[in-house]
């Protein structure tokens, strides 16, 4: 049941899911909530796999990525450019391994305007897109001998910091884990409570400088690894008083839009998409299928 979310240069807000028909679905805030089938609208793009990982986020030229996994374990990526189409990122990397079934995915553009999109076989990689679409093997490049391999169905969470460093967010024997790019692949343990098994995860960095890393601990909680010169840890679903649980293999997607308001969105048994907000210097919590009148539920991975 995975779930991306962004904000785009209009200041519309982004959050994205698959349905129980397999279509990759879109609720948009443009002074309300609204739906979007995009599988529908992207012509000749094939459903996504049950249980797909998502990833979305906009580049400089102001075109949308969602990225998703179609059925035959390719990557695929459903671009607006004023019109919705689809790619085949797989095909396209000439000799890219497929992604393992279950992957998860991430996705972000760094500041020399180059797009990275991470998935799992045994190995993390990247696609990476200069003029054209090539890939890496991150775990091989990464050295460390303390990094752990990533754990069965773990998920994915990638960005750029605003000095240029580039963070991808994985679990590991139940620990939080980046590897993090300076002018090597490194690896770091986060710290905070174990993440719960199948747990979402999502990263980005605030105007504030501060990174954060949201997971699913063991309590179906939402949980924040925040850094603001050290790790530190935060119970979301706690601070904000209401919340419902998590779906304990929910994804998850976390962002600021312009006005400085963190969103991290998750989906509850219930089959809603919800989002934690923070505002006013406190978290908040929105129903966003009820507000979205006419939304279809999200898929959970048991159906």
């Amino acid at each position: 049941m995975a779930l991306c979310a962004y904000q785009t240069s209009n200041n519309y807000e982004h959050v994205i899911y698959v349905g129980l028909d397999n279509h990759v679905h879109e609720l948009i805030y443009t002074g309300q909530w609204r739906h979007n089938d995009l599988t529908t609208a992207a012509k000749g793009a094939p459903p996504a796999a049950p249980g797909s990982a998502l990833a979305g986020y906009q580049t400089s030229n102001n075109n949308e990525h969602v990225i998703f996994k179609g059925a035959n374990n390719h990557v695929y990526e459903l671009v607006y450019t004023g019109q919705w189409a689809c790619n085949d990122l797989t095909t396209t990397a000439k000799g890219a391994p497929p992604a393992a079934p279950g992957s998860a995915l991430a996705g972000y553009q760094t500041s020399n305007n180059n797009e990275h999109v991470i998935y799992i076989n045994t190995h993390v990689y990247e696609l990476i897109y200069t003029d054209h679409w090539a890939y890496n093997d991150v775990t091989k490049a990464a050295t460390s001998a303390t990094a752990p391999p990533a754990d069965q169905g773990s998920a994915l969470a990638g960005y750029q910091t605003s000095n240029n460093n580039e963070h991808v967010i994985f679990v590991g024997e139940y620990h939080v884990n980046e590897l993090v790019y300076t002018d090597h692949w490194a690896n770091n343990d986060l710290g905070g409570p174990n993440a719960g098994t199948g747990s979402g995860l999502a990263g980005y960095q605030s105007s504030n400088n501060n990174e954060h890393v949201n997971y699913i601990g063991f309590d179906n909680h939402v949980h924040e690894l925040v850094y603001t010169g050290q790790w530190r840890h935060n119970d979301l679903t706690t601070a904000a008083n209401g919340a419902p649980p998590a779906d304990p293999e929910s994804g998850l997607a976390g962002y600021q839009t312009s006005n400085n308001n963190l969103h991290v969105n998750y989906i509850s048994v219930d089959h809603h998409v919800h989002e934690l907000v923070y505002t006013d210097d406190q978290w908040r919590h929105n129903d966003l299928t009820t507000a979205a009148n006419g939304a279809p539920p999200a898929a959970l991975s048991s159906q």
